[in-house]
């Protein structure tokens, strides 16, 4: 890691791209997507931020700052993240492109 120390007493400085290195490390060990990744969903699938958070039902700010690698998502968000970018029907009732009114509250017959 990275981290610069202050040569008169000796002190590590954690600046920004030290705390992104970290975040970077905690990411991978709890297996959650990083920014990077997110990013290139969003383009590969041509769906803009304010899409996708309303989508997940959470503010643009808050994407933005996954996004920015300023905040780490909780595993249930980065569950639906997963799910929302790998499952094209789940995408679709997501975002309102497919409305399913009794999704999930329906018992079969």
């Amino acid at each position: 890691m990275d981290v610069a120390q202050c040569r008169a007493c000796g002190e590590l400085v954690f600046d920004d791209r030290a705390d992104e290195q970290v975040s970077d490390v905690l990411r991978s060990h709890l297996s959650l997507l990083t920014p990077g990744p997110i990013r290139q969903a969003l383009r590969t699938l041509g769906m803009q931020q304010k899409t996708l958070a309303a989508s997940l039902g959470i503010a643009e700010a808050t994407l933005s700052r996954w996004l920015s690698g300023g905040l780490i998502q909780s595993r249930a968000m980065d569950n639906l993240l997963r799910v929302c970018f790998g499952i094209p029907a789940v995408r679709e009732v997501l975002t309102g492109a497919k409305s399913v009114s009794d999704l999930g509250v329906s018992a079969e017959t």
